[in-house]
């Protein structure tokens, strides 16, 4: 069985609206600068692996924009005419 150990929290910098470096706050559980070291190549080798950046990100839950348009609201006036492809997709599926 696997422990997880917290050894602190990362937190992006921004300059007016821009994402400009990372800081990572080393908690309690690092104790001394090879810690910190320990962590950082850790830290490294993982993010040099897809299936792990994969795990993580597949771990976020999905939010809906905040200023997303919902479905059946908004300016209806500039919306494609779409029949002709509903024909096609209907030849497709006879």
């Amino acid at each position: 069985m696997s422990d997880k150990i917290p050894v602190g929290s990362i937190s992006l910098i921004q300059r007016n609206d821009k994402f400009t470096a990372c800081e990572i706050d080393f908690g309690e559980n690092v104790r001394n600068k090879e810690g910190a070291v320990i962590v950082l190549d850790m830290l490294r080798q993982c993010m040099n692996s897809s299936a792990w950046i994969t795990s993580q990100v597949m771990t976020v839950p999905d939010q809906e924009a905040a200023d997303a348009q919902t479905e059946g609201t908004g300016d209806k006036t500039s919306d494609p005419d779409t029949s002709a492809d509903n024909l096609s997709e209907n030849k497709l599926n006879a």
